[in-house]
């Protein structure tokens, strides 16, 4: 197959700067929308997990459509890092559940972007990615600033006696390092396949790993409110409506594709820019949204260490950028 290619989602033609800025931007938002909504799920305890899983298993359908009958390059890279990160995805849906619970989605979300530390060093010491010296400082800022806008986790953890909301977070950090590590490795070690074919593996095994835990999913919850595994309890996805916004059927389809197209960003990203420059504009960018989101949306108010980590994220984005 082509490498690189973007099948039936390939509107335009995009090349150099507008290219990367594009596939960024796409990346980024698409993202921080899922987050919203996983975020306006959490509040409705049974359904979070579920949807969660079912969406990964509609972006799986999207993947297949996407490859358009095209022929499967059973490459190693595309089968061993696809399935590693795909994994990652859903175990991550375990921590993030409780990291919501503890500070928000902003306080969540920060914590998962700390992960970003793993594929920036690892692009740095394994393929030798080297910015220049404003986007090295710009690099450091955005790496100052996720800890001080997440610094509340651990006490917010302590307030609903959480005593291992530490193990949650590095756990939190580890997992998904090694998931955008393994994006990285994929899109440098290539040779014959392409981002659709990764994503097919990718969704693939978040899918499979969504089964296979489906049966711990109702436990996860502080409050008494559990989803059984019956089919009076399922029957929320269609008349579900507590949100909103929409029924929770709809939630499952925007979501799937929100997961499919900010996956397809940011693979496609790692082939145009430099691992130790995305990571780091990536987990800040959306930082900031995701914070002015929970701030604006749901009425989070931060204290003086977020207000300045996010001063600081700014900083590191302009410097970034040169």
């Amino acid at each position: 197959m082509v490498q690189n290619s973007w099948p039936s989602l390939y509107l335009v033609p995009l090349s150099g700067h507008n290219n990367q800025m594009f596939f960024m931007i796409l990346h980024v938002v698409c993202n921080a929308a899922w987050a919203m909504m996983a975020r306006q799920l959490r509040t409705s305890e049974p359904v979070f997990s579920y949807v969660v899983s079912l969406a990964y298993m509609t972006s799986f359908f999207i993947s297949l459509l996407a490859m358009q009958g095209s022929k499967f390059d059973w490459e190693w890279q595309v089968v061993l890092f696809g399935m590693i990160n795909g994994i990652q995805l859903q175990l991550a849906m375990f921590s993030l559940y409780y990291l919501i619970e503890m500070g928000g989605m902003a306080i969540a979300f920060t914590v998962v972007r700390l992960s970003i530390v793993i594929p920036t060093v690892g692009s740095i010491l394994i393929w030798g990615d080297a910015p220049n010296a404003v986007q090295m400082l710009g690099i450091l800022l955005i790496l100052i600033s996720i800890p001080l806008i997440g610094r509340d986790v651990t006490k917010a953890g302590n307030t609903l006696g959480m005593s291992y909301s530490r193990v949650i977070m590095i756990g939190t950090i580890v997992l998904v390092g090694i998931g955008s590590l393994a994006g990285k490795s994929f899109s440098n070690m290539k040779v014959y396949s392409d981002t659709s074919e990764y994503l097919v593996l990718l969704l693939f095994g978040a899918s499979l790993t969504g089964l296979l835990t489906w049966p711990f999913m109702a436990k996860l919850s502080f409050t008494s409110h559990k989803l059984a595994l019956n089919p009076r309890a399922l029957r929320c996805f269609f008349t579900d409506t507590r949100q909103g916004v929409m029924p929770i059927w709809a939630y499952v389809l925007v979501m799937g594709s929100l997961q499919y197209v900010h996956n397809l960003g940011l693979m496609e990203a790692l082939d145009l820019v430099s691992g130790a420059i995305l990571f780091p504009l990536i987990a800040a960018t959306y930082l900031l949204i995701i914070t002015l989101a929970d701030w604006l949306i749901w009425k989070k108010r931060f204290g003086k260490h977020a207000a300045i980590g996010m001063l600081v994220a700014a900083a590191g984005i302009v410097a970034v950028n040169f």
